[in-house]
């Protein structure tokens, strides 16, 4: 079947479901052949789209993927040795994310069943491994050694779930494999010291193994009633702090596994992490419930000095630490589309990696101080460019308090004519509705509170996106295009992207709200019309190049 057709001056340049491209004559006639799986690594080599360089030497070549590959027009060999010039995972959704404790390193797993390993530095895929399962949880060990990935993603042929895997990080060997639980693996922590292992399952358990011990389990968290969202241990890596579905914040003594039913017993224990929300220091990133906005990743800085917050409208959020009242001020970002997956800073906090759950994209944010622009960021002084948007979340703040002001007034007026009901009413009213909120009765504040800290101030920094890694090409197709100066424009997430290979370097377009899902460029190759279908409705965004710069500019 062919998925995908180019036409130049010489002939057409197709690509086929097969994962061979075929070059035809101008009358149809064969001339060549190449199989893309000699693009290494090629894991789903199925061609969705093709295109000719402007200098006609290079087909430009973007598999189902998500991997875009630039091979020689005359024998179809790689114009890069390091293989594709973009990729990320492929298929179902990507969870899994954790960050080397101290080089530019992070690994991500998804239901693709691949292990990547990640270079900061080069902006690009330092190893990966298939595995034999889906995968949405992994986890570094303190000397960054060890790599945890706990596998399965639940259905009916899941034959993997429940069991977690150990990696030796230099090479990515199995040195150990355990199964505790026939549910797959949510979340997975190795303890400050390294001593113990953390892994929650889909059956609500958390399992604790002794990996001084060949990973021997020592002992089982059975307090919750509903799946584990999010872990994080103590300093001192005898305690450990653990959230569910149900929104129930628990402790528990780590070498026991016995619940602590006081929470003030805790009050200022030291956390080595803060991957939960729901806990004191927290309680001001909680959004309105009126406004649809839920909580799905957050991760504090190193340092303790930011929090970074992301929701399901896939927007990034940073703030001061901590954030103990509602109204505190934050930078916001887009660029995902639908939930984010997961959110944790870098060793360093120089830099944050994202990735989405079902664009399956991984972003690299650089850290910069107010004020301060990358070079790419400028693009041409265009307006709407590769600076992601940034309102300081006022405005998310205040169009949430108008929507909830809004349900209230509709609420009463509905009451006034009969049809409603004081309760529901007063209900509405006022931020967070009615909704339980079972983890109240666990914050209890430190003895020593910094009130020193302005709720309004934003934090004194911006996030720049680095690299955008993935594109969508599994159900679009020839949306991956040489345009008049050889970059390649394709979308990503909610973006239209342009890359350069030369310096591995990319411009953005973030003026959608929805997945990028089509793609058109004139016959100059100088103008492009991006589209999504967000809510229903059909966005198209059309961007220009200068033909003396090359600059992107957004009409």
């Amino acid at each position: 079947m062919v998925n995908a057709i180019a036409v130049y001056s010489g002939g057409v340049v197709t690509g086929g479901k097969d994962g061979f491209l075929k070059v035809w004559t101008r009358d149809l006639g064969p001339m060549s052949d190449f199989d893309i799986r000699g693009c290494k690594p090629c894991l789903y080599p199925r061609i969705r789209s093709v295109d000719v360089s402007p200098d006609e030497k290079r087909l430009l070549v973007g598999t189902q993927a998500g991997e875009i590959f630039e091979v020689s027009i005359i024998d179809g060999k790689s114009c890069h040795a390091k293989g594709p010039l973009v990729q990320s995972h492929f298929k179902g959704n990507v969870m899994g994310l954790a960050c080397h404790p101290s080089e530019p390193f992070f690994a991500t797993v998804g239901d693709d069943a691949t292990l990547r390993l990640w270079s900061l530095d080069d902006m690009a895929v330092r190893q990966a491994k298939e595995l034999d399962s889906a995968s949405r949880a992994v986890a570094f060990s303190p000397d960054g050694l060890l790599i945890a990935v706990g596998l399965g993603k639940g259905g009916a042929k899941a034959t993997r779930d429940g069991a977690y895997l150990i990696f030796q990080a230099g090479d990515l060997s199995i040195m150990h494999e355990g199964r505790d639980s026939q549910e797959w693996v949510r979340e997975l922590s190795f303890s400050p010291d390294g001593r113990k292992l953390a892994c929650a399952c889909q059956d609500n358990k958390i399992f604790i193994y002794d990996t001084t011990d060949g990973f021997a389990r020592s002992a089982v968290i059975s307090a919750h009633q509903a799946p584990v969202t999010a872990m994080d241990w103590s300093s001192d890596s005898l305690y450990l702090m653990s959230m569910d579905e149900a929104k129930v914040l628990l402790f528990a003594d780590a070498g026991s596994g016995v619940q602590i039913p006081v929470a003030a017993t805790l009050k200022d224990a030291k956390w080595a992490t803060q991957t939960g929300w729901l806990n004191w220091a927290s309680q001001g990133m909680h959004p309105n419930k009126e406004s649809g906005e839920a909580l799905v990743a957050t991760d504090r800085q190193h340092s303790g000095k930011l929090v970074c917050a992301a929701d399901n409208y896939g927007r990034v959020k940073v703030y001061n630490y901590p954030t103990y009242e509602y109204g505190h001020g934050c930078s916001l970002y887009r660029g995902h589309v639908g939930t984010v997956g997961s959110v944790r800073w870098v060793a360093g906090d120089g830099h944050l990696v994202s990735v989405g759950r079902s664009d399956r994209c991984v972003f690299q944010w650089r850290v910069l101080p107010d004020g301060v622009l990358q070079e790419g960021d400028l693009a041409g002084d265009s307006g709407d460019d590769s600076e992601v948007e940034r309102d300081c979340g006022r405005g998310n703040v205040q169009g949430m308090e108008r929507y909830a002001e809004g349900v209230a007034e509709a609420a009463l007026e509905q009451e006034k004519s009969g049809g409603g009901d004081k309760k529901k009413a007063k209900a509405s009213k006022g931020r967070g509705g009615s909704t339980v909120k079972p983890w109240l009765t666990s914050l209890v504040p430190p003895s020593k509170v910094n009130s020193a800290l302005e709720l309004s101030e934003a934090p004194p920094v911006s996030l720049a996106l680095d690299f955008a890694h993935g594109t969508r090409c599994g159900d679009v197709r020839n949306a991956v295009r040489y345009n008049a100066f050889g970059d390649i424009v394709y979308p990503a997430a909610a973006m239209g992207v342009i890359y350069n290979a030369p310096s591995h370097s990319q411009q953005y377009h973030t003026g959608h709200r929805g997945d990028v899902v089509a793609m058109a460029m004139d016959a100059q190759g100088l103008i492009f019309a991006t589209g999504d279908g967000s809510l229903g409705e059909v966005s198209i965004v059309v961007f220009a190049l200068e033909k003396s710069t090359a600059q992107p500019q957004w009409v």
